[in-house]
């Protein structure tokens, strides 16, 4: 039996990409760069919401993620 652990840190991974990679190649801050910097951070707090929320319900029921 295998259990799988998420690690929750790399939902972060994609908010930081987006915004180190919009204000290095971008000296002004356009309304682009806005959009996906928001977007990016938007899309990572859903992630890290929802899966947290799977984590705290399987907790609460003692059942870890099982894989075979």
């Amino acid at each position: 039996m295998m259990t799988f652990i998420f690690p929750f840190h790399l939902t972060l991974f994609p908010f930081f990409y987006v915004l180190i990679f919009t204000y290095t190649r971008t000296h002004t801050h356009t309304t682009t760069a806005t959009i996906h910097t928001l977007f990016s951070f938007f899309s990572s707090f859903l992630c890290f919401f929802f899966l947290s929320l799977i984590h705290i319900k399987d907790s609460f029921a003692q059942k870890p993620y099982t894989f075979f």
